[in-house]
Order: C-alpha cells, then sequence, then structure tokens
C-alpha cells in the first residue's frame, strides 16, 4: 500500500505537541489548545484518515491501528523528540484531568466526566454549547 501523510495544523515554536482528534472531529478540534500552547510549544494538530483535509481511507483493507501510525509517522518525526519527564507542569494537568475525568466515570457520573473533559481539551463552557 502506498504510504500517505496526514494533514496537520502547527503553530508554536519548542518542544513538539502531537494532538490526535476523537471520532467525527477534525484537527480543528485543538484550536483553542493550540493558542494555549504555542507560546511554549510547536503543536500539531492531525487529521486521521478521512477527516480533515486527510486522505480518505482506501478500500482495499481494513484499517488498522498500524495504518495509522504509519499516516501519522512524518508528523512524530517534525515533532521531535519525546519529552518522558511526567513533572513538567503540563503532564501534571493533564493527568489531573485523566484522574478527575475517570473518578467521575467510576462514580457513575458520565455527563460530569465528559464535561470535564470537552472543557478542558476546548475552553469552559465548550461542553454545554
Amino acid at each position: 500500500m502506498e504510504t500517505q501523510a496526514a494533514s496537520f495544523r502547527e503553530s508554536g515554536a519548542g518542544a513538539g505537541v502531537v494532538c490526535i482528534h476523537s471520532s467525527a472531529s477534525s484537527s480543528g478540534q485543538w484550536r483553542p489548545l493550540m493558542d494555549r500552547l504555542a507560546n511554549r510549544f510547536r503543536v500539531f494538530a492531525v487529521d486521521l484518515y478521512g477527516y480533515g483535509q486527510s486522505p480518505p481511507w482506501p478500500d482495499d483493507h481494513e484499517l488498522s491501528l498500524a495504518d495509522e501510525v504509519r499516516l501519522l509517522e512524518p508528523v512524530f518525526r517534525a515533532a521531535g523528540e519525546r519529552s518522558r519527564d511526567p513533572e513538567q507542569p503540563a503532564a501534571r494537568e493533564i493527568a489531573s484531568v485523566r484522574d478527575d475525568t475517570d473518578a467521575t466515570v467510576d462514580r457513575g457520573d458520565l455527563a460530569q466526566s465528559a464535561e470535564r473533559f470537552v472543557d478542558y481539551w476546548m475552553g469552559a463552557g465548550a461542553w454545554a454549547n
């Protein structure tokens, strides 16, 4: 199969951060976060197969995770070396959001969990809109 590259948005300078959109979305999902991070990081927001400006998935075989990784490899290379420091403020903040959303799911409050997640990544009040 011919290797294709993902379409992506890019902004900022510094250590690379790659944002991958959720289902039924596109790289546009990350515009507010890109604005927040661009003064500290080089942010890449990608479009998966069939979303945004990325190519549609060819019908010659079933899509696999390995196919998605191949699509994203050029973006990962452009982002540079991966930071593995869990003590960075951004990593701690994201881990806190993860813990909050997990806890609300465990309590059975799926709506609150979704609101916390969406509002964090998309901006306060995004879930309500």
